[in-house]
């Protein structure tokens, strides 16, 4: 908005020239560029933590069934990470 703003003589006090565009793009670009570093970061951590074998406990029995793969739990599941 402010470099919009700046935009437009009658309002601005840079006579009309965008004198934060340029380092207002550079942060934007920065910050996605290190959101994309990140979000993919993630994904890789997520991966990894949905393919850890976990203790199932199931509900309607009092045994265990162990060494089951996260992801193939359902929601209801309870599960003690080891």
């Amino acid at each position: 908005m402010v470099a919009v703003g700046q935009l437009i003589p009658s309002i601005s006090n840079t006579q009309g020239k965008p004198a934060t565009l340029l380092p207002l793009s550079a942060v934007v670009s920065m910050q996605a560029v290190k959101d994309l570093f990140e979000d993919s970061a993630r994904v890789q951590s997520d991966k990894v933590e949905n393919n850890r074998t976990v203790t199932w406990l199931h509900p309607a029995a009092s045994c265990c069934i162990l060494l089951h793969v996260f992801k193939a739990q359902t929601v209801e599941t309870t599960l003690r990470i080891s």
